[in-house]
């Protein structure tokens, strides 16, 4: 890795880029507000977020405390949207007469479509984009100078080791037998999280974040299965006369459930493998340039100690 990287830029340029690709996915879906529409949407939210909380240190919590909760509101509107969707596409499925299910969700989905899109046409009337650009360009000039100090490199090299110890303890839980879809759909959400984050830091990681960022995908599209079909089946049950199709969806659920397994036990079992992968998207000091002691503002400070004990529970093979 190269140590020349502005750490002040970087996060300007990162959050300004995802900001953009926010504004983006607002207009188009106010335009079109089909599922694909309200995924990317989510997503957009999520990513933008993401590179927020990455760099927590930078963005001060009054800079983004309100900007998140106008956010929370729209993403909790959308995830409303995508789960009514997620049904759909299980009912189009499904084997037997459940059109009667099927028109009572439609209904559903175009109130809380509405909803959503009168949530982001205030977005664009408050002309939030630009509003928040320009605060967060002021947070950053706060901390011009303190930024100069940070080592981007050290920075990512901590955060996603820290990660990925996580990601492996996660997955190998989920993995277990008899594990009850809500864990896999928590460790769904830490997969994210993991996946967005390389994303941030993927010019910083080269070759060995790419690699991440594509395990992390696989088994990100993995868990997505089980949490369809566990959504599907929350959305589906209330129904009056959906048992027969509820049951379906349960065995499809579970089905999916034992394929996360076998992918994890196959991908991730080899705990060798594991401790070689995280030494990998680690930072050694050696390649690192020195800095004067009290000057690092590096997460080192503040997650030392839980990465110590982190060391101390790899991955174990299931």
């Amino acid at each position: 890795m190269a140590s020349s990287i502005d750490t002040r830029k970087f996060a300007r340029e990162q959050a300004g880029r995802l900001l953009g690709r926010l504004a983006y996915q607002v207009n188009h879906t106010i335009k079109s507000h089909d599922s694909a529409a309200v995924h990317d949407l989510r997503g957009a939210i999520r990513r933008y977020t993401r590179v927020l909380k990455v760099f927590s240190t930078t963005f001060e919590v009054k800079d983004t405390r309100k900007l998140w909760r106008r956010l929370k509101r729209v993403l909790e509107l959308a995830r409303e949207v995508g789960r009514l969707d997620v049904a759909l596409k299980a009912l189009a499925k499904a084997p037997g007469d459940v059109s009667a299910v099927r028109g009572k969700i439609q209904a559903r989905r175009k109130e809380a479509a509405r909803d959503l899109v009168a949530a982001l046409k205030r977005w664009m009337d408050r002309k939030s984009s630009v509003k928040w650009r320009t605060a967060l360009d002021v947070a950053l000039m706060r901390k011009s100078e303190a930024l100069r100090a940070v080592s981007l490199e050290r920075m990512a090299g901590e955060v996603l080791e820290s990660m990925a110890r996580d990601f492996f303890h996660g997955g190998n839980e989920a993995a277990a037998a008899k594990t009850a879809p809500e864990v896999l759909e928590a460790f769904g959400v830490g997969c994210r999280k993991f996946r967005y984050t390389l994303e941030v830091f993927a010019t910083v990681t080269g070759g060995d974040g790419r690699l991440w960022l594509e395990r992390a995908h696989a088994t990100q599209v993995m868990l997505g299965k089980v949490r369809d079909w566990s959504i599907a089946e929350a959305v589906i049950s209330p129904h009056k006369g959906a048992e027969d199709v509820s049951a379906w969806v349960k065995k499809r659920c579970r089905k999916q459930c034992d394929e996360f397994r076998h992918y994890w036990r196959k991908e991730f079992g080899d705990a060798r493998s594991v401790r070689a992968w995280i030494s990998a998207l680690g930072v050694a000091e050696s390649r690192l340039p020195k800095k004067p002691a009290g000057r690092s503002m590096s997460v080192s400070s503040r997650g030392g100690a839980a990465q110590g004990r982190e060391k101390a529970a790899l991955p174990r093979s299931r």
